[in-house]
């Protein structure tokens, strides 16, 4: 049982994560990043990766292979990866066999991608670098053909290079030398060979980006003796002539009618000439001279032509033909008048205008194929080559490019030609097989079986292959329809067991993510889970994981939580829950929580009655008017409800079945909202008055009928109702509002702490606050009553030690514009119409912010409390991180170092000039309203008291050891809260119950006893 509850684990920890990450991957803007996310993940989580690439090949393929790993070649040396594959240096000769022996550990390679990276895509000569497509190609025979990776082997002959840039740079990992050439090359690579044969008895080796001047000569001398082909010169041609046969298709016409023209000459160029004309005499009665002369040649110098034959090259003979010399592919095309023009020149943009105008004229659809990658080396885009021919044309690219609209509205979609679709088939078929040698023939049917594979449907819009998606279902028919060709020609065998091709082929492909048969403990599973977590590119990934893994393994996703709340809390909520809630109606998720809507008036009860947990005793309500610092996000909101309740477990160590999320929905006044038509909120503007009142008064009727000792916490209403409705129902029920209580109880839990390291008293300090909303007066509010109770000030004196700013500058007695909650702290001092002024008027000890102005806090003002301060005390405490009033880095620097400091949102570490680190306070509102939230459930609380937020404050503060103030560190540790929270539960427990607003429990003789004994702790195993 053991094992297969692992198994279990396993299996769905691959499917979660399957979804976070691609949700990573596409939240990543630069092509780059993607590569190397993927990357890093291939090195940490493999199997993972497969099943990643595999299930999303047509839009992964092009972020590890081309056009992106086109700029990864030329970076190689400089990425921060791990090298997957083997490197061949003429140092190694004499023990080759052994290092590819160890290389592949206890499997038995059967494929092998080797290059000597002289010839790299369009980009030349990359030496070393190279190891970077030996890479990327082998990738495909696992995601295209189902190969196993295991047996997949990517290598470069690393000879050095003669790329001066290269050579000159400091980071460049090859061998630093001119490139090896002659007998010594040809000794290392038939070395090489002999090793690859004797690894096992059949394995198949791929060519790869070898120059002109080997890549030839090395197939015409291993194709008899090894299982081998060149893609540069094979695979290009057969994915060409697919694409030829697939758009011979739509014009209707025979291929021994076409002329075909190629601007390049080399390996690909040549190859794709041969090939298309071999099909034309398997199609044809064309002799072999015939078709050859329908097929010509541009290279570097013109057109190539029999008055040339002196200065050709072998492979470039046979298109010698005895025409007039052309010195251009614009007069080439008008002479010759092609009815297919191929690129395989890497020249960018050479099919122009002109030529294609041409090509268009001469041609009802012609047929342009732009072969060379990377993108940038293409010879015409698909938008200009489509608006050059007036949509006429029949395209195809190495790389891919974006469908685009034409002129009736219609979407043209542009073919890729990409080997993809041809090695790794090819590759499967031949391992089955056992193929001795792949000839130019298999190559010839293969095109013809894909071509055939490719649906008419896809024809009409300009798509002459599968997609990529597609060919997940299509593969087995191609593998199988190459298999049968390799045995009927006799280059193979059938195997025994193959009784039904496409069942053998299915039963020999590679499915990634098949869980172990070993026993996998509990706490290692936490472990994948927390490093799966941590390899992830983006918070908002890891905040769609931790999502995911809550709904479908929650005693596992409590058990990450709780034990790595330090690690994990900034991805459930600040400041991650911030974008969340922006994107809410968009994210792949579902809502945890309960809707309330105008439509539910008059059975709230019945829908509370309803819900899925009836032992609720704790419920988090917004009505999404102003969450964080990012205003209205109307039924987004319920982001905000989820992940407060999280906090209620994590630091109140309440069950997470007796917490409900709940959010108001009575619209937004949010425009970009009511316009998104991806809003799946209530698309109306905010209801308001009497109708909002009677919704809100029925909710808590109906919460006192339903549970009538449930705390209920309010969260993120607007200013319009926050204070109204806790002055309402805070004498009647057991409630509290975090931004006004809550925040106010952290920030000044980090004012006791700040004056242990400044050894100041607090009737000395002067608190200036940029923000009079509900945080700024909570606040105030707090700080005066902790004045009137431990200082014996009258309120009136305690008041007047805290000043607010609002947007129109210092709130004093001379504005007459002043709302209610304001009032208490206009004083009697002149008016100041910015920050600035008003700290250099008022001189204050502390400076928060919760103004949500990004930057409040600059430079001048900084400086400013420096000036008047041997060590100012700074809180920007705007949520989420984007909204801070200043960065901690910003605060020491402005101030000599001497800031003490606390954020809302966490901040990084920092070091100083003299290489100590430093650590910044988070005055986060959880440490408070988890503890409190649990004690009144604890004790059946009443109502909840200022005087209660103040006492939970004092004992936060005397909590928090010495060791972390003397780092800057205003709070106890996220990690060491659940050693914390119990003594700080039952701290407030034993005031609840003296004040008379609760009862003690009978077996609750002793508190801290009690607490621990009724705290969640998840179970070892989910269920």
């Amino acid at each position: 049982m053991a094992a297969v509850s692992g198994a279990r684990r396993f299996t769905m920890t691959t499917a979660l994560a399957e979804v976070a990450a691609m949700e990573a991957v596409r939240r990543i803007p630069k092509e780059l990043d993607k590569y190397l996310y993927m990357r890093h993940m291939h090195h940490e989580n493999p199997a993972l990766f497969y099943k990643l690439l595999i299930n999303n090949a047509q839009e992964l393929l092009p972020v590890v292979y081309a056009p992106t790993v086109g700029q990864v070649y030329q970076d190689y040396s400089k990425l921060p990866i791990h090298i997957h594959g083997l490197v061949v240096r003429p140092e190694h000769r004499g023990s080759l066999l052994r290092r590819l022996r160890d290389w592949s550990g206890g499997h038995r390679v059967r494929v092998v991608v080797v290059t000597d990276g002289e010839r790299v895509l369009g980009l030349g000569d990359l030496g070393f670098n190279g190891m970077a497509i030996a890479e990327g190609k082998i990738l495909l025979y696992t995601v295209m053909a189902g190969v196993n990776p295991a047996v997949c082997m990517p290598c470069v002959l690393d000879v050095g290079t003669d790329n001066e840039r290269l050579l000159a740079d400091p980071t460049y990992k090859g061998l630093r030398q001119k490139r090896l050439r002659g007998q010594e090359y040809d000794d290392l690579v038939d070395e090489f060979m002999a090793a690859v044969k004797a690894l096992h008895d059949h394995t198949l080796l791929q060519f790869e980006d070898f120059g002109n001047r080997n890549a030839f000569r090395l197939l015409d001398k291993y194709a008899p003796l090894q299982c081998s082909f060149n893609d540069d010169i094979q695979g290009t041609a057969c994915i060409a002539l697919a694409g030829v046969l697939s758009a011979l298709r739509v014009t209707g016409l025979s291929i021994e009618d076409q002329r075909i023209l190629v601007l390049g000459a080399g390996e690909a160029g040549t190859g794709v000439g041969q090939l298309i004309c071999k099909a034309m005499r398997s199609q044809s009665k064309l002799s072999e001279p015939e078709s050859l002369q329908r097929c010509f040649f541009l290279d570097s110098k013109g057109l190539i032509c029999s008055s040339r034959s002196d200065d050709l090259q072998h492979h470039k003979l046979p298109f010698a033909h005895d025409v007039p010399f052309i010195d251009n592919l614009l007069d080439a095309v008008k002479q010759l008048r092609p009815t297919i023009l191929v690129g395989a020149s890497t020249q960018g943009g050479a099919f122009t205008k002109e030529i294609c105008e041409t090509m268009a004229q001469i041609n009802e659809r012609p047929i342009i194929f732009p072969l060379s990658n990377p993108t940038t080396c293409s010879e015409v885009s698909y938008e200009n080559a489509f608006k050059w021919t007036n949509g006429k044309v029949i395209f195809a690219s190495g790389s891919p490019y974006d469908p685009l609209k034409g002129p009736s509205g219609k979407m043209h979609h542009p073919a890729q030609a990409n080997n993809a679709y041809i090695f790794g088939p090819m590759g499967m078929a031949a391992l089955l097989t056992h193929c001795r040698q792949i000839t130019d023939d298999v190559f010839l049917q293969a095109a013809k079986i894909l071509a055939g594979l490719t649906p008419a449907k896809h024809l009409e819009t300009g798509m002459l292959f599968p997609t990529i998606g597609e060919m997940k279902g299509l593969v087995v028919t191609l593998i199988s329809g190459i298999a049968e060709f390799m045995v009927e020609s006799k280059l193979g065998r059938k195997p025994a067991a193959a009784a039904d091709w496409p069942d053998y082929i299915r039963s020999q492909m590679y499915q990634p993510g098949v869980a172990p048969t070993t026993v996998v403990e509990a706490h290692h599973a936490d472990t994948r889970e927390l490093l799966t977590i941590r390899h992830m590119y983006t918070d908002i990934q890891r905040y769609l994981f931790l999502r995911h893994l809550q709904d479908a393994k929650p005693d596992t996703f409590w058990k990450l939580i709780i034990n790595n709340a330090q690690e994990l809390l900034p991805y459930v909520y600040t400041p991650t829950v911030g974008e969340a809630c922006q994107d809410y109606s968009k994210l792949p998720i579902e809502t945890r929580g309960l809707y309330i809507r105008q439509e539910d008036s008059g059975k709230i009860l019945k829908k509370l009655q309803a819900w899925r947990h009836q032992e609720v005793k704790v419920i988090v309500v917004t009505d999404g008017e102003r969450i964080l610092g990012l205003g209205d996000l109307g039924s987004g909101g319920m982001g905000i409800s989820e992940g407060k309740i999280i906090l209620y477990t994590v630091f109140g160590g309440l069950n997470p079945k007796h917490c409900l999320p709940v959010c108001i929905d009575v619209g937004t006044n949010n425009d970009s909202l009511i316009q998104d038509p991806q809003y799946k909120g209530i698309v109306q503007k905010r209801l308001r008055g009497e109708p909002y009142d009677k919704l809100i008064h029925e909710f808590v009727l109906a919460l006192q009928k339903w549970q009538p000792h449930v705390l209920l916490q309010f969260e993120d209403f607007g200013n319009t109702n926050a204070f109204r409705l806790l002055e309402k129902y805070q004498k009647v029920l057991c409630c509290f509002n975090d931004d006004i209580q809550g925040t106010a109880c952290i920030a000044l839990t980090g004012i006791f702490s700040a004056l242990r390291i400044t050894g100041k008293k607090l009737e000395d300090q002067k608190i200036l606050i940029l923000g009079a909303g509900e945080a700024g007066t909570g606040i105030g509010k707090i700080i005066a009553l902790a004045l009137t109770q431990t200082c014996n000030k009258p309120m009136k004196d305690a008041l007047k030690c805290c000043h607010l700013v609002d947007s129109k500058g210092l709130v004093c007695k001379s504005r007459t514009d002043l709302q209610q909650h304001k009032l208490p702290f206009a004083h009697d001092v002149a008016f100041q119409p910015d920050l600035l002024s008003a700290v250099k008027s008022v001189r204050p000890t502390i400076l928060i912010g919760v103004s949500t102005i990004t930057g409040a806090f600059n430079k001048d003002v900084l400086e400013a409390m420096r000036s008047f301060n041997a060590r100012p005390v700074i809180f920007p405490l705007s949520n989420p991180t984007s909204k801070a009033e200043c960065t901690f880095e910003e605060a020491y620097n402005h101030t000599g170092g001497t800031a003490v400091f606390a954020s809302g949102s966490p901040f990084p570490a920092f070091k100083t000039k003299q290489g100590k680190t430093l650590y910044p306070a988070q005055a986060n509102n959880s440490y408070v309203f988890g503890p409190i939230g649990m004690a009144t459930v604890l004790t059946k609380c009443k109502t909840i008291t200022e005087e209660l937020f103040l006492m939970t404050a004092e004992l936060l503060a005397g909590i928090t050891p010495e060791a972390r103030l003397s780092s800057g560190m205003l709070f106890p540790a996220f990690s060491d809260m659940k050693e914390v929270a119990p003594h700080l539960i039952a701290g407030i427990c034993e005031h609840i119950v003296k004040s008379g607003q609760g009862t003690q429990p009978a077996d609750a003789t002793d508190w801290l006893d009690y607490v621990k004994s009724h705290m969640y702790k998840p179970p070892d195993d989910d269920e």
